[in-house]
């Protein structure tokens, strides 16, 4: 619980804030503590814990000095003036996005993602993703079984770790099977593991949505190439390559990887997902059926810059 016991901005004398970790928005009850007034016409409704809906009245933003500096004040964005509630809800992930909160490795969300109903070229039917929440930077690892999530993730944290220079601080899953044994190696390495409730999809809205992003990209990639649903590891491992590399409005049109890595990317290198390529191998290959193939771009190499391609020999 956090008390504004100043009148600083718009926060009306003594408003209390009450932390919810599963709120999508701020929720507060008087209209003294909003700015950038805007009035509320949909129908949409404020669930509170009993199943009673609360009509929303305005929408808008307002400012919250900290009680630890008064120097310091804080925005609120997305703003709910919902008269009828008694208590003033500080939605702890809509905070963090409003005042940039994280640094780098300081929360990472992940989540398992499968079976897949076909079971890729290489084998893989599941995949395991990481996103950094300071910079929604993005890592995937196509896995054949649930059980490789926990070596999965130690290379991934080893990896991580040494390029930025900087240690994971924590971890947030839901209770998955995967994830249950999550706590006790994570409390090895001090890492603290924020758990997501079940039945709450709200408070895992970060993975969900890039999931839906991840699936809608792949499946355009490889229906664009027209590629059979069995190559969908590298289309996805190709597409998360892409979405770190472009604009976001999470983070109001910055790139992911100019964010987490302070520098810029290169694109000079990039190819159609699919297309065809006739590289010549007459150097390497002295028999003359060997000398002329059609490959087919398939993927990127993410540490060399170098192209995965699918070889159809002629």
């Amino acid at each position: 619980m956090l008390t504004n016991s100043s009148s600083h901005g718009n926060g009306a004398p003594g408003s209390t804030w009450i932390l919810d970790s599963g709120a999508s928005f701020h929720v507060i009850g008087d209209s003294r503590n909003i700015k950038q007034f805007t009035h509320f016409d949909g129908t949409e409704q404020i669930f509170i814990g009993n199943g009673e809906g609360l009509s929303i009245s305005n929408t808008g933003s307002s400012t919250f000095v900290s009680p630890n500096d008064t120097g310091t004040t804080f925005k609120l964005h997305k703003l709910l003036h919902v008269p009828s509630i008694s208590k003033n809800l500080l939605s702890v992930s809509q905070f963090a996005k409003d005042n940039s909160v994280y640094s780098p490795l300081e929360l990472i969300f992940t989540d398992l993602c499968g079976p897949s109903h076909v079971t890729s070229y290489a084998g893989y039917t599941y995949y395991v993703s990481f996103i950094d929440a300071f910079s929604r930077y993005t890592w995937i690892f196509p896995i054949k079984s649930k059980a490789e999530t926990i070596s999965v993730f130690q290379n991934f944290k080893s990896m991580v770790e040494l390029q930025l220079n900087t240690k994971i601080k924590s971890i947030q899953s839901d209770w998955g099977g995967e994830y249950r044994s999550f706590s006790s190696l994570l409390a090895s390495f001090g890492i603290s593991h924020r758990l997501i409730w079940p039945h709450t999809h709200h408070q895992n809205v970060v993975v969900e949505r890039k999931h839906r992003h991840i699936v809608d990209l792949g499946l355009t990639l490889l229906h664009h190439a027209s590629l059979a649903l069995q190559f969908w590891d590298y289309a996805f491992t190709t597409t998360v390559y892409l979405i770190n590399r472009l604009p976001t409005t999470t983070l109001k049109f910055v790139v992911p990887f100019v964010t987490l890595f302070n520098k810029e990317s290169d694109y000079h290198f990039l190819k159609t997902f699919g297309c065809a390529c006739f590289p010549l191998l007459r150097p390497y290959h002295t028999q003359a059926q060997f000398s002329i193939s059609r490959v087919f771009v398939f993927g990127l190499f993410l540490i060399s810059q170098g192209l995965q391609v699918l070889v159809i020999i002629w």
